[in-house]
């Protein structure tokens, strides 16, 4: 079925590696991007619905990852958890919450990194409203959150307000070794890992081309070490401009999934979150393409070889 797709696929993900990916195309993309930007407030785990936490990464939480077999949990089980999470909120426990999401970056961050690596060159999109990635001819740099793309420019056209004709769209060309994962056909989403390199290829109208190529730059695995690490980027971030100036808290409480939910609280509850309108899976990716894109202001020089593949790029892509 996917033979013929130029997306690198990873059909070797199965089990709690997918829910990890799925986890994240989900709800829990906002909290994870806040954690990575340091913007997370107890606010922002307070918002979240325990036991959607509990669903989704209560294997992280309980460091019972040998023990998954279809992610479904007992009833009892999840209350014993969803309460342990409720008392650490009240109780303003959010080193917890921030251990937690440490875990699932690495997590996820992993699960990506064992995947083979994009073997053909291939474009994708992602359509904003606020230029906010540098036009440096001269140096790269490098991205600090995970970031959604779309396989599709008539569907990135889209996430922005009312397919706004006045739309900037980003053309990421995204090279051979660049570590990413194709989450479907659905999404039409390509998720890039944090620490890529952008480098800026060309303008033609409201359209900007960029080159996202791999690099050395990897996260500390050591919990103290990555806090330090993350902490600092924020010296080295450039301010965005314009309208999107930071990555919005998103409002998860009506938005609380089923998916992971044991069939016995499934068939027996019947809660006012329960009964809300559930956001879809386009209004999940619509609302991860419009989240702001971290960006590392320290530069990696464009060295001859990188201007010359540049000016090939550069030939080959229009809008």
């Amino acid at each position: 079925m996917w033979s013929s797709s130029p997306f690198q696929q990873c059909d070797t993900v199965i089990g709690l590696e997918r829910q990890y990916v799925d986890t994240y195309a989900g709800n829990l993309y906002g909290p994870l991007n806040l954690y990575l930007t340091n913007k997370d407030t107890l606010q922002t785990y307070r918002k979240i619905v325990p036991q959607e936490i509990v669903q989704n990464l209560y294997y992280l939480i309980m460091e019972h990852s040998n023990s998954y077999e279809n992610g479904m949990i007992s009833y009892e089980e999840e209350e014993r958890v969803v309460q342990l999470i409720r008392n650490r909120r009240d109780t303003g426990d959010i080193p917890f919450f921030r251990h937690i999401m440490f875990k699932y970056t690495m997590a996820l961050y992993d699960v990506i990194l064992k995947c083979p690596k994009q073997q053909q060159e291939v474009q994708v999109y992602r359509g904003i409203l606020t230029h906010y990635l540098k036009e440096d001819p001269n140096n790269g740099y490098f991205l600090d959150t995970f970031t959604s793309t779309s396989t599709s420019e008539q569907l990135t056209r889209g996430f922005s307000q009312n397919n706004n004709s006045g739309v900037i769209i980003y053309h990421f060309i995204v090279t051979h070794g660049v570590s990413c994962f194709y989450i479907g056909m659905y999404e039409a989403e390509l998720l890039l890992t944090p620490y890529q390199c952008y480098r800026f290829v060309k303008k033609e109208g409201n359209h900007y081309f960029y080159l996202i190529q791999p690099v050395s730059l990897n996260p500390p695995n050591n919990e103290i070490e990555f806090d330090r690490f993350k902490r600092n980027v924020p010296l080295m971030t450039t301010p965005m401009e314009g309208g999107k100036t930071a990555i919005k808290e998103q409002n998860h409480m009506s938005n609380y999934r089923n998916t992971r939910r044991s069939m016995n609280k499934m068939n027996n509850r019947n809660t006012k979150k329960n009964t809300e309108k559930k956001m879809t899976a386009k209004d999940h990716f619509t609302t991860r393409m419009n989240l702001p894109i971290g960006s590392l202001s320290f530069s990696i020089p464009n060295t001859s070889e990188v201007m010359a593949e540049i000016e090939r790029v550069a030939r080959k892509y229009h809008a």
